[in-house]
């Protein structure tokens, strides 16, 4: 009876006729039909709008998922290059781990803009294009990808940037990585190249960052008993910090951290 408006319209009529002709009797039927009438009429559409809501929700949760701290950014645009692209490791967005306000999500598709210094999160959009959006720097707290885990540091002279961290111990790499772009305009349309990935790492130990992109650089930033040894080791194992892998450059601060008084 509730949902059926015109039956119930069609009932208080009848038992209007019904009624004793006395006018007052009448008179506050009639007002208490026109209360009755817009309560069904509020229940009624209110019941309506709240069905269109969940509609909506449950296609949205259903394209994106039911998080909505995972989608906050704004939409990503790629200066296109036929010759190379920003990313670390190609245009694909690949499965990542992301800590965005504190909340981890795991196999997300992701991928690194080294020339925006943007973490890109790929998504499908109502009409089922792929689409990509930069996730707020104030969300992320980190991120993981290829096996490299990024977090935000403020380096020297710098403001705070995405930066690749390897750690062991008390001592961290710190690698910060980046793209430049050459535009040229060629036949009046415009052509961007972007150049190789570039890194530069710096060593985090005692409370301070220094540059440790040369075996001295490196070795400066250490206590002076300990350069010996590490220096030693850097050589046996034909460690070179410029070109040194990830896995190398963990396995000198391990040894770092074996040396006399446990640590760099």
């Amino acid at each position: 009876m509730v949902g059926d408006g015109k039956s119930t319209t069609l009932l208080c009529y009848l038992i209007f006729l019904a009624l004793p002709s006395d006018d007052s009797q009448r008179i506050w039927f009639i007002f208490a039909l026109m209360v009755i009438q817009g309560i069904l009429a509020s229940t009624l559409a209110f019941g309506q709008g709240e069905e269109a809501f969940n509609q909506v929700k449950a296609r949205f949760d259903r394209t994106y998922g039911s998080d909505y701290n995972l989608l906050n950014g704004r939409q990503y645009f790629l200066l296109y290059s036929n010759t190379s692209d920003p990313f670390l490791y190609g245009e694909l967005a690949w499965p990542g781990r992301l800590v965005l306000n504190g909340v981890e999500y795991e196999g997300v598709p992701i991928n690194y803009d080294l020339y925006q210094q943007a973490v890109i999160l790929q998504f499908q959009s109502f009409t089922g294009e792929i689409r990509y959006l930069v996730l707020n720097r104030e969300a992320v707290d980190e991120f993981a990808l290829y096996g490299k885990l990024f977090r935000k540091v403020a380096l020297p002279g710098e403001d705070e940037k995405y930066v690749q961290v390897i750690e062991y111990g008390d001592a961290r790499f710190v690698i910060s990585w980046k793209k430049n772009m050459n535009y040229t305009a060629s036949m009046g349309a415009a052509h961007y190249n972007y150049t190789k990935a570039s890194r530069r790492i710096y060593l985090e130990v005692g409370g301070g960052i220094h540059p440790a992109g040369t075996k001295s650089a490196f070795l400066e930033a250490l206590d002076e008993s300990r350069r010996t040894p590490v220096k030693q080791f850097m050589r046996k194992e034909r460690i070179r910090i410029g070109r040194a892998s990830d896995r190398q450059l963990l396995q000198l601060l391990e040894f770092c951290d074996q040396t006399e008084e446990g640590g760099p």
